[in-house]
């Protein structure tokens, strides 16, 4: 599966593009990963004399061990590496996991009142925490000691690959509750929709081992030769993009049952055969319940299409695998943003909630005198008193107090 040879071109006496893609005649040189030119966007490759070539790269960029599976040599590798930069990623992961994490505990403490509600929240949210709590550890790490690289120090990589299994876990529990919820609050879902999800709930505990165990392969390569270590990287790769596949084909499977017990709703709403054309009111009421729906689906659908090209693509394409040292705190910054994001959204629904629920109590301890209506509040002068009003001149013809309308102020 792996032949360094095919991707290290042949040098010339005079190092130019031309000359690097027609010469076949000198010994292996500078390092190219299709499409990229040798040497990577970042170098070029120089003469050194006596038929010897190396990578120089461009101000700020350097070679690095980092995913680098394809030459013995880190001065023929490409110049993908910018010390300062990814040290600024990193130290963003911290920052952004650090926050995050705080924000979700101070979410769970404000919102649940009860010991025995904190730590079932505690249970049901424990994959995405720790997750939080890895990037924060592995962000501190890897900006204090820009040595340690992946692949190469066990200690940072153990940190960095076990977040990976976590967050795939976290999606398994999200996109159930949610599903849950669907059959919950829907009275017209059939039997099999219910055991479809009583049957993958049932599979939770096998998922969540397997996303544990596949993400072990990922530190192995600190203790293998280059050539094997590849091979891990690319076999988790390839058992994650399993784990993805099913997990989308049990979303698609899902929600074409979902409407289609909708349709069969519908249908006998309206006293409709099979055949017949569902009437524009029934369709109207079909998209009041299929839109949160949809965009649930939507959001499972790119989800799972992120992290379906982030693994299937390094899989069947060296140049991208050897990016990955960027794509990788690129990755974690981008779900503590989403996370923070979902956290954020739910608490503010519960802020609204409890606010509207304050203002229904006071209505009903009389506090709060509820006029809503222009009659109501026509009742409410009456037994008050009148209020001065400027003219209204004749050719208005809305009147501030209809009492033949009901409407809202």
């Amino acid at each position: 599966l792996v032949q360094p040879e095919k991707y290290k071109l042949q040098h010339c006496a005079i190092c130019t593009e031309y000359q690097f893609s027609y010469c076949k005649s000198f010994n292996m040189s500078c390092l190219t990963l299709p499409p990229e030119k040798p040497c990577g966007l970042s170098g070029r490759c120089v003469s050194e004399g006596n038929s010897t070539f190396l990578c120089e790269c461009n101000r700020g960029w350097s070679q690095t061990e980092e995913f680098s599976f394809w030459t013995d040599d880190k001065s023929l590798d490409i110049c993908k590496y910018h010390e300062k930069t990814i040290q600024v990623l990193w130290l963003l992961v911290f920052i952004f996991s650090l926050i995050t994490l705080v924000f979700h505990l101070f979410t769970i403490k404000n919102t649940l009142n009860t010991r025995t509600g904190r730590v079932r929240r505690l249970k049901q949210t424990w994959p995405g925490l720790l997750a939080l709590f890895g990037a924060i550890v592995s962000g501190i790490y890897r900006w204090s000691r820009p040595e340690a690289l992946w692949g190469h120090d066990f200690t940072f990589t153990f940190m960095v690959s076990n977040p990976s299994g976590l967050i795939s876990i976290s999606q398994y529990m999200q996109l159930i509750k949610e599903m849950s919820r669907f059959v919950r609050k829907t009275e017209w879902t059939s039997s099999n929709v219910e055991k479809m999800v009583v049957a993958f709930t049932k599979r939770q505990p096998y998922l969540y081992a397997f996303d544990i165990a596949v993400t072990q392969i990922l530190w192995i390569t600190c203790f293998v030769e280059r050539e094997q270590a590849i091979l891990f990287v690319r076999s988790w790769e390839a058992l994650s993009l399993l784990r993805d596949i099913h997990l989308y084909s049990f979303t698609y499977v899902f929600f074409q049952r979902y409407w289609a017990d909708l349709e069969t709703v519908a249908r006998y709403k309206g006293n409709l055969s099979i055949n017949e054309e569902i009437p524009t009111e029934l369709i109207d009421w079909m998209n009041l319940h299929t839109k949160k729906a949809q965009r649930f689906r939507n959001i499972v659908g790119v989800s799972i299409g992120f992290s379906f090209l982030y693994k299937f693509l390094p899989l069947v394409w060296d140049m991208v695998l050897s990016y990955w040292t960027w794509g990788i705190p690129l990755t974690l910054l981008a779900w503590t943003i989403v996370y923070f994001i979902n956290i954020f959204n739910g608490y503010s629904f519960f802020r609204r909630q409890r606010r509207l629920q304050a203002v229904r109590d006071l209505m009903n301890n009389g506090t709060i005198v509820p006029f809503g209506t222009r009659n109501n509040f026509q009742k409410h002068l009456n037994a008050n008193g009148d209020i001065e009003r400027t003219h209204v001149s004749d050719d208005m013809t809305n009147s501030v107090i209809d009492e033949s309308d009901d409407e809202l102020i």
